[in-house]
């Protein structure tokens, strides 16, 4: 019989890694987001002004908090947006 008060392995990820890891895809997802426009264009990355890099690095943050915040509703939805994109 395991002691309840004793902590175990999964409970040893704490509070903080688990919204880490959402926050990082969301993150990662975002900048996949932002970089789409930059495949199916011909402009070089040399022309990108600090306007365009605040507002990709906003969408970042913004797609890292939502993440955060809806977790798997927020990444399936996205995921089923991109699919319906290529028919």
């Amino acid at each position: 019989m395991t002691d309840p008060t004793k902590p175990t392995a999964t409970s040893n990820r704490g509070f903080a890694v688990p919204r880490l890891m959402r926050f990082s895809g969301g993150s990662a997802l975002g900048a996949f987001l932002v970089a789409i426009p930059f495949w199916f264009s011909d402009m070089p990355i040399q022309d990108v002004t600090g306007v365009q890099m605040g507002i990709g690095a906003l969408a970042m943050f913004g797609c890292g908090v939502l993440g955060l915040t809806l977790g798997e509703k927020f990444f399936n939805g996205v995921m089923k947006t991109l699919e319906g994109m290529g028919t």
